[in-house]
């Protein structure tokens, strides 16, 4: 299956990583506690069962034994728990944080391994969302011990997919994973993103059969697509989504100039137009 892109891949780092297009693709490639598909109900994956303390402060995940890295190593408690500290910047030794450690680390008190394929997770106060929380790509698992740099370059994950080829700037490929625990998937063999960020290319690629299925973003892609639909040549599926547009300040160490001083940053939200902004986007 061919797929259009239109953002390139950065690392295959699901911690570190902020770009949201990196999630998706790393989305392929790891394994997370428990997971959800749209409004679904959460259903198992890492873990195949868990319970939660009458108080709601911890929660207990009993992995599967099943579950093999890409490398073939298996995965256990304590790569989970690293994985849910480094998230957190609390792992060694890196002690790293991302611009998504607060998903986590805010209502996190402790991850401990109970043995090799228990893990107990205890809060900081009761968290209806927590579950939720660990869905997410970020709380992938990776193993134990592995560090920014080991991930640059190459995904270390238990997902269905793994790598097979990439070319920057052009295509990602992914091969499916012979060993995935969940049976009968991927349903396909083979995936590739192309990265197209040209419209017009976007099309030739799909009129030739380059690509099968790519998404729009523009409104000259929407226009153009409409056009081949009513030709005939392709089947367009409309779904509602949503989009986050605002303004942010760089407040990186180092960094210098006004938006460092907070109250320069509450003038500038004092005096935004959010109004117009919100009827103009």
């Amino acid at each position: 299956l061919n797929i259009r892109r239109q953002r390139e891949m950065v690392n295959f780092d699901p911690h570190m990583s902020i770009s949201t297009n990196d999630n998706q693709n790393n989305q392929h490639f790891y394994s997370v506690l428990v997971k959800q598909q749209d409004k679904n109900p959460i259903r198992p994956d890492l873990a195949e069962r868990w319970e939660v303390s009458s108080d709601g402060l911890k929660y207990t995940f009993y992995l599967r034994k099943d579950v093999k890295f890409h490398d073939g190593t298996a995965l256990t408690s304590k790569d989970v728990v690293y994985s849910l500290n480094r998230v957190m910047g609390r792992s060694e030794p890196e002690k790293k944080q991302s611009g998504r450690t607060g998903i986590l680390d805010s209502y996190v008190k402790t991850v401990t391994a109970k043995d090799d394929y228990t893990v107990e997770v205890e809060l900081l106060r009761p968290a209806v969302v927590f579950l939720e929380m660990l869905t997410s790509g970020f709380a992938a698992v990776i193993p134990a011990g592995t560090v920014t740099d080991g991930l640059k370059s190459a995904p270390k994950g238990s997902g269905p997919w793994m790598l097979d080829e990439w070319v920057r700037g052009s295509q990602i490929s992914y091969k499916k994973n012979p060993n995935y625990y969940e049976p009968g998937v991927p349903y396909i063999d083979a995936l590739k993103h192309w990265m197209i960020n040209d419209e017009a290319a976007f099309e030739a690629a799909f009129l030739t059969k380059k690509v099968d299925a790519g998404a729009c973003s523009s409104l000259d892609c929407h226009k153009r697509t409409d056009e081949m639909e009513a030709r005939g040549e392709l089947f367009k599926n409309r779904i509602v989504s949503y989009g986050l547009a605002g303004v942010g300040f760089n407040l990186r160490e180092g960094v210098k100039g006004p938006w460092t001083d907070k109250r320069v940053r509450k003038a500038m939200q004092l005096v935004y137009d959010q109004e117009g902004h919100i009827a103009t986007i």
